[in-house]
């Protein structure tokens, strides 16, 4: 199951210790409470922690690597993010990047490998959320038990659909 715990800060650790089981994931944006303590107490109870960078601050990632299991970031992101470590080779690793690059296609960089996935060509009317909606439904796949490769391709259908109609959609 995926958890996504945007209270406050008081409520999180009740939370985790409380509702998420072991080895779940956790589902966390930049901008949410608790952006440092959160994913160390899920590391603490064994629950894997994803965390969309956007909006992207190098500093505010950089606090939380560590504790990481998903990294979701689009390519600007991913060179900033590069830039601030020092270069690629300081990523974590065993650290997962999900790199959305737009209309052209999206990555996965996970330990040892890196998986490439086409983006879906469709006329877009609004790309608000397609970042979002991919690397969405890409965790929800991991969850299901699915293949990496095959996860991140679905993602791309996501991620396809998302930009076909205005708004952000659910």
């Amino acid at each position: 199951m995926i958890w996504d715990i945007s209270v406050r800060l008081g409520l999180i650790t009740s939370a985790i210790d409380n509702l998420v089981p072991e080895r779940d994931w956790l589902l966390m944006q930049n901008e949410s409470n608790g952006l440092v303590a959160t994913p160390t107490r899920a590391k603490f109870r064994n629950i894997r922690v994803a965390l969309a960078a956007a909006p992207f601050e190098a500093g505010r990632i950089l606090s939380v690597l560590a504790n990481l299991d998903l990294l979701a970031v689009n390519a600007v992101e991913f060179e900033q993010l590069c830039q601030a470590l020092g270069g690629p080779h300081a990523l974590l690793s065993e650290l997962t990047l999900f790199v959305s690059r737009g209309a052209d296609r999206a990555e996965l960089r996970a330990p040892g490998t890196t998986y490439h996935a086409p983006s879906m060509r469709v006329p877009p009317v609004d790309t608000t959320g397609a970042g979002e909606s991919a690397f969405g439904a890409f965790l929800a796949r991991l969850d299901l038990g699915e293949a990496p490769q095959q996860a991140l391709a679905f993602a791309m259908v996501a991620g396809g659909l998302q930009v076909t109609r205005p708004g952000v959609h659910r």
